[in-house]
């Protein structure tokens, strides 16, 4: 006998320890599927979270679905896994939890009226039809040894790039008290895109909830900062990159390379076996950008039940109904989009 329940806010019961060992050791699972993005999620945006877990006779957790309810600024709500996050999604045992996890979030987004459940997998739902496969994460297998992987996978041109930044002097530190410095970036780096930022309360708290797990890494070139990063550490197998951001204005001393090789020798010195360089649109720039590196594609699988509308969101910079708005929000000041942004971001489920 199978019951499905929601995981609470507190800990009381002890499920969330319960929660993070089921993902931790099922071969399937992701940072982002591990309780605490709950936490984060209901603090930081206010977002209303259920999460879903399935336990058989034994009492035994046999799968879990994190979702979170977003509205847009025209208040349509939609239930997502995980909103801003490449891929979370659905995590089970058997095809028997899948099915009983899906029922229960459909009578869930049928009750809120959602316009549809996302689940963005990294192993694809067998029972869910409905698909946007435009995602992919590019992965590297890493070495021992980083010269291993200098010389093995990274292509001439690159190579000779990341011997540049070092000549030129890019250097690269890790921890957590460069989140300022992180954020700075970041946030120039989104108003050039035309992208409303996060609030860097967010980058706080999730180096609050998961303290041994978050890494922040930024390049420096003659002292000042010229790129950072958000490094995920998930079982000491797995380093990912869910957010990278550079000053263009330093590209002469190939700081972005230099800031990825330094995350890259971080993980190889460090034991990691792979590295997740982070959702990328397929062909794109920052793809063919990551593509470079040796890496191989692994397809993420964005799945939909549509309970109030047909229209599966799709998202690019070009030709989409957020073209001038983007347009519009890059020629917007600098300070302005800072604060505001972050505001607005939290209506976007597309993201």
């Amino acid at each position: 006998m199978f019951t499905v329940r929601k995981l609470h806010s507190s800990n009381d019961d002890g499920q969330h320890i319960e929660w993070d060992r089921y993902v931790r050791d099922h071969p399937n699972s992701s940072f982002y599927q591990l309780s605490g993005w709950r936490t984060i999620f209901e603090e930081i945006f206010n977002h209303q979270c259920f999460y879903l877990y399935i336990t058989d006779i034994h009492n035994n957790i046999c799968g879990i679905l994190p979702l979170v309810m977003l509205r847009n600024i025209l208040g349509k709500r939609y239930l997502i896994s995980l909103p801003f996050m490449g891929y979370s999604g659905l995590l089970s045992n058997s095809l028997v939890a899948e099915r009983k996890l899906i029922e229960k979030a459909i009578l869930i987004g049928k009750k809120y009226e959602v316009q549809y459940i996302e689940l963005r997998q990294f192993h694809p739902v067998s029972l869910i039809e409905t698909n946007k496969n435009n995602y992919v994460s590019p992965i590297l297998r890493l070495q021992a040894n980083e010269n291993e992987v200098l010389q093995g996978l990274i292509k001439a041109r690159l190579r000779s790039k990341i011997r540049q930044s070092i000549r030129k002097g890019v250097k690269t530190f890790y921890g957590t008290q460069y989140i300022d410095d992180f954020y700075h970036i970041f946030v120039n780096t989104m108003h050039r895109l035309g992208t409303p930022v996060h609030p860097k309360s967010l980058f706080i708290k999730i180096a609050e909830v998961f303290p041994n797990d978050v890494i922040f890494l930024i390049a420096k070139v003659k002292n000042i900062v010229t790129s950072g990063m958000v490094l995920f550490n998930f079982e000491n197998r797995i380093l990912s990159n869910p957010w990278a951001s550079s000053l263009l204005e330093f590209s002469r001393f190939q700081a972005n390379v230099g800031m990825y090789w330094g995350a890259i020798k971080y993980g190889c010195h460090n034991g990691f076996e792979y590295f997740d360089f982070g959702r990328s649109t397929i062909d794109a720039g920052t793809y063919n950008f990551k593509k470079q590196w040796g890496t191989k594609p692994q397809p993420l699988y964005y799945q939909y039940v549509m309970l109030k509308t047909d229209n599966i969101p799709v998202v690019n910079t070009v030709g989409n109904k957020y073209e001038k708005a983007i347009e519009l929000w890059r020629r917007l000041p600098y300070g302005f989009t800072r604060s505001f942004g972050s505001r607005v971001v939290k209506y976007l489920p597309e993201l």
